[in-house]
């Protein structure tokens, strides 16, 4: 087991190259280490011999809670005590943690240092399903029925998707907290059969992308209207970026000379990478930077209340737009989100202009065309059927012209 001088540096650079973890230990406080394990993880520990010569460990926490500084002095502490004489208890103290207090520290702990779009609508989650009926549930109490209950309760009431998520954040911050914060039990939220979500299939038509342009249009002739949040709907409605893509556009980003605009690829977000990809400045596109009037801001679309900083929401004046526009509905599988208008985008290379579905892939950022064979290229579906009824009607037209058809 190597021993190094441990810092709070050098445990960040620790990683376990092989299958199992390895413990790491302090050349300046023997008996204080760390353990590393192969998915990343890190945990510092004790390790210490009883009056019985017996080695004996302790856990002192998860290194993305504790800090470096307070486990080391948590461990000097301990092995003063055991010096001492005095005898330490290395059972595990189990504290009656409730399902609030696990998921606040899964949040602070895991999920504070992900993307702004993942916090927030965890957050709502918890606000709204979990903690009403699990928060003050200690988790040693927590069941498979009760969850299982729940998901079929909301489910019931037409919310499969806020069903699924809740079992799934529950199973996460399970699987996070095991071991270092609680013991190592039978994940209670396992083995629920989800509802699944259909790929939504909400693309404006012709006429509706004609009802849209009237209703920005209109929109800047209102009174006091903040026009980055407008100009910011027109810019996604004609690159089919991502809302938050658009949102955090910094003005030396744009390229005018090699005409692109270089943006942060949300997309990859959930797998941990961090690339960036080029906007193509078309003509539409320049002609809406050369109308976007100057402002101090180092962001193409600013915050209204603090220029220094971007636009964080345009949900309000796109809800206005489209009231304006006829693209809401009390059926919320035909309101028109901010993303619809990407998949809109991409539908219409593909289906009005009959572009290639691999060069539209690369177009809008897709990392693979497969993603935007599935979920976007409806010309696709209607050549399949086109050609599923040809081949039916063909067969069945061999039986029509037989001399006799049996009952």
């Amino acid at each position: 087991m190597p021993t190094i001088k441990l810092t709070a540096t050098a445990v960040k650079s620790l990683v376990s190259s092989g299958a199992t973890s390895i413990r790491v230990w302090d050349a300046n406080l023997p008996g204080f280490g760390v353990r590393v394990w192969p998915s990343g993880k890190k945990t510092y520990m004790v390790q210490f011999r009883d009056k019985y010569r017996r080695t004996r460990f302790m856990t002192l926490g998860d290194s993305r809670v504790v800090h470096f500084e307070q486990a080391k002095e948590k461990a000097r502490e301990i092995l003063c005590r055991n010096v001492l004489g005095e005898e330490i208890d290395t059972r595990r103290k189990v504290a009656l943690l409730t399902i609030d207090q696990l998921m606040d520290k899964y949040i602070a702990g895991r999920i504070e240092a992900r993307e702004t779009s993942t916090l927030a609508n965890l957050r709502s989650l918890h606000r709204r399903y979990i903690k009403p009926r699990f928060g003050n549930s200690p988790y040693q109490e927590l069941t498979h029925k009760d969850i299982r209950d729940y998901h079929a309760k909301l489910t019931k009431e037409g919310k499969p998707a806020q069903a699924d998520n809740v079992v799934k954040y529950l199973t996460a911050m399970w699987r996070w907290c095991i071991p270092d914060i609680i013991d190592d039990l039978p994940c209670p939220s396992l083995k629920i059969e989800f509802n699944g979500s259909e790929e939504r299939q909400r693309i404006l038509s012709i006429d509706e992308y004609r009802a849209l342009w009237a209703a920005i249009d209109g929109h800047f002739r209102r009174p006091r209207v903040y026009k980055y949040s407008v100009w910011a709907i027109e810019f996604i409605v004609l690159t089919g970026i991502r809302k938050s893509e658009a949102l955090g556009i910094m003005k030396s980003a744009i390229d005018m000379e090699a005409g692109v605009i270089r943006v942060k690829d949300k997309g990859h977000s959930r797998s941990g990478k961090s690339r960036l990809k080029e906007v193509d400045i078309t003509e539409p596109v320049k002609n809406l930077l050369e109308r976007i009037t100057d402002s101090e801001s180092d962001y193409l679309f600013p915050s209204y209340r603090d220029k220094g900083k971007p636009l964080t929401s345009i949900d309000v004046v796109w809800a206005e737009i489209r009231k304006a526009a006829s693209l809401h509905s009390q059926n919320k599988d035909q309101t028109v989100w901010i993303h619809d208008l990407r998949r809109s985008y991409i539908s219409f290379g593909t289906d009005e202009m009959n572009l290639s579905v691999n060069d539209v892939s690369k177009a809008v950022g897709h990392s693979t065309v497969a993603l935007t064979d599935k979920y976007y290229n409806r010309q696709k579906k209607e050549n399949k059927q086109k050609t599923n009824q040809k081949i039916s009607e063909g067969i069945a037209g061999i039986r029509d012209s037989s001399q006799g058809v049996s009952g």
